[in-house]
C-alpha cells in the first residue's frame, strides 16, 4: 500500500524501519519512506525528531545499500532539495 502512494501507509513504513517495529531495523529504507511521505504532504514530525539528513551519520553500509535499491525499485521523488551523500563515492559499484 506504501508503494501505491497511501500515505498512512507510508507513514507506517517509515516507523516501522526506523524502528525495527515487525521488521529489521533500516535507517536507509526509513528515509526514503520519510522522505516520499513528507513529499505527499505528510506530517512526519511524530516519526522522526532529527533532521533527516542526520540519519545518513547513522547509516551502515547495509542501509546506504538498501536505500539505494529502495531507489532503484519504488524512484518517485524528486531529490532537488535533499540533501544525500553520494552513494556512488560511497558504494562505487552503484548503477544510479
Amino acid at each position: 500500500m506504501a508503494d501505491d502512494g497511501y500515505l498512512p501507509a507510508m507513514l507506517d513504513a517509515a516507523r516501522r524501519f526506523l524502528n525495527g517495529d515487525g521488521v529489521r531495523k533500516n535507517l536507509g529504507i526509513a528515509y526514503y519512506w520519510t522522505k516520499r511521505a513528507e513529499a505527499a504532504g505528510g506530517d512526519v514530525s511524530a516519526i522522526i525528531e532529527k533532521p533527516h539528513e542526520r540519519l545518513f551519520e547513522e547509516m551502515t553500509r547495509h542501509d546506504l545499500e538498501s536505500l539505494r535499491d529502495t531507489l532503484i525499485i519504488y524512484g518517485d521523488l524528486d531529490w532537488t532539495n535533499i540533501k544525500m551523500p553520494d552513494i556512488k563515492i560511497l558504494l562505487p559499484e552503484s548503477p544510479i
